[in-house]
């Protein structure tokens, strides 16, 4: 009996590799790729350095349904179509950070609802402006010259970050948790 205790709190690390692909998941997959990729060409940009889109919604989206190596791979995909869109090339550290968004986002959402997955966005949320904002890209941005490394420059990524934190994790908190019961309910009348 205990040792049945022990398996029943252990996390199922599988559920969080697996990918069913079948053509509902894939399509789902690509439309969020495409939103990711519209919500992030209508950025807000502020001052030098900072810059305020919505693409994350999509990544949100993404990690609730599908967990965190799809949503990773669509960071990924997402990541590249933006810069040869804009004409830019991809600088292959903000893919990787790209790939870590997706998977900070799928290990905090996959698989919850309600107000657990409200809860949870803004912990994913928080994570991704720590650990990604104010932490890994700008260190590869001041390295790779695009930001100076100096006080005022990381002071700036800093205030960006708070003010996205409250921001977007009130949007996430509120359109998530509807979101995902929508897509449910469409994705069971289908089945």
């Amino acid at each position: 009996m205990e040792q049945r205790t022990e398996k029943s709190k252990s996390i199922d690390m599988k559920k969080y590799f697996t990918f069913k692909f079948d053509i509902q998941n894939l399509v789902t997959l690509g439309m969020l790729l495409a939103t990711f990729i519209v919500l992030d060409y209508l950025t807000i940009k502020v001052g030098t350095g900072m810059k305020f889109n919505l693409a994350f919604i999509a990544v949100a989206i993404a990690g609730a349904l599908y967990g965190p190596l799809p949503t990773a791979l669509m960071c990924v995909a997402g990541d590249i179509l933006v810069c040869i869109l804009g004409g830019d090339a991809p600088l292959w550290q903000l893919t990787v950070t790209a790939a870590l968004t997706g998977l900070i986002y799928g290990f905090f959402l996959y698989g919850r609802t309600g107000k657990n997955l409200a809860l949870f966005s803004i912990f994913a949320r928080i994570a991704d402006s720590i650990i990604i904002t104010i932490g890994l890209n700008t260190l590869i941005l001041m390295s790779v010259g695009f930001l100076s490394p100096t006080l005022p420059a990381f002071i700036s990524r800093l205030t960006k970050a708070l003010i996205e934190i409250p921001v977007y994790s009130l949007v996430l908190a509120v359109l998530l948790p509807q979101i995902i019961l929508l897509h449910h309910k469409i994705y069971d009348k289908s089945r």
